[in-house]
């Protein structure tokens, strides 16, 4: 079984974020709720910049929802076309 952050999806937001794919998951985490505090696993300097620089990391309705439908808690919502 492949890991989440080799899913599509999440490579895409990761993509359009100029972030990677971990990053988006944290991102993801902590958009969920002001008060989550993340304890991510750092192995180096390199990796702990690269976790702090996740606080940049937006994402867009639309992918919080592709996200929330790979961890299994929902259906993204159908939206009309333009």
């Amino acid at each position: 079984m492949a890991k989440v952050t080799e899913h599509p999806a999440v490579l895409a937001a990761a993509g359009a974020q100029g972030a990677t794919p971990a990053q988006v998951g944290l991102a993801w985490l902590l958009a969920h709720d002001p008060h989550i505090l993340l304890i991510p696993g750092t192995s180096s300097l390199e990796h702990l910049d690269e976790n702090v620089a996740t606080a940049d990391v937006r994402l867009d309705a639309a992918t919080m929802a592709v996200l929330m439908v790979l961890a299994g808690g929902g259906r993204p919502a159908l939206t009309k076309p333009a």
